[in-house]
C-alpha cells in the first residue's frame, strides 16, 4: 500500500465515521429532549487511522481480502472505546433517567448504533440480557479485539 493509498483510506474512513457522527448525532437531538453532542475531532481522526491501520495489518499479515463483518466491527468498537470521540454538550440538562444513562454512555451507544449499521443487525431482535451484557462489556470491561470478534461473529453466525 503506498501512501497515497494510506492517506486515501484514512479520509474514506474519516468522512465514514463523521458521516456515522453527524447521523447519530442528528438522531440524538431529534428526540424529544434530546441531548446536545459534540464531536472530538482529533480523537475522531485518531480513531479512523486506527480502525484503517488494523484493517491493513490484518489484510497484509494475513495475505487477505477486507475482514469480514465481525473482524471489522470489533476493530471498531475497540477502537470507539480507546478515543471517545463523542461528548455530551450540556449533561445537566437531561432529567429523566434514561437520558441521564444514555449521557453517560453515548459513546457506548455510538458503537453498537455504528456495528448495527455495518452488521445490518436490528438490536430489538437481540435479547435484552445480550444487549445489556454487551453496553456493559463496553463500558465496564478491557476487552480485547477478539473478544469483540467471537461476540460479532456469533452475533452474525459466521
Amino acid at each position: 500500500m503506498t501512501e497515497e493509498d494510506r492517506k486515501a483510506a484514512y479520509n474514506a474512513a474519516y468522512n465514514e465515521l463523521r458521516r456515522f457522527t453527524t447521523q447519530f448525532s442528528q438522531f440524538v437531538s431529534d428526540e424529544e429532549g434530546g441531548l446536545e453532542l459534540g464531536v472530538d475531532r482529533d480523537a475522531l481522526l485518531n480513531l479512523s487511522r486506527s480502525y484503517i491501520d488494523d484493517l491493513r495489518r490484518y489484510t497484509t499479515y494475513h495475505n487477505a481480502p477486507i475482514p469480514d463483518h465481525a473482524r471489522r466491527c470489533a476493530y471498531l468498537c475497540k477502537w470507539i472505546m480507546k478515543f471517545r470521540p463523542l461528548v455530551v454538550r450540556n449533561p445537566i440538562a437531561p432529567t429523566d433517567r434514561e437520558f441521564e444513562s444514555f449521557a453517560i454512555m453515548v459513546n457506548e451507544i455510538f458503537a453498537t448504533w455504528c456495528v448495527s449499521i455495518l452488521m445490518m443487525v436490528e438490536w430489538d431482535e437481540i435479547s435484552i440480557n445480550i444487549r445489556e451484557l454487551f453496553l456493559y462489556s463496553l463500558r465496564h470491561r478491557s476487552n480485547s479485539e477478539d473478544t469483540y470478534i467471537l461476540f460479532f461473529a456469533q452475533l452474525c453466525q459466521i
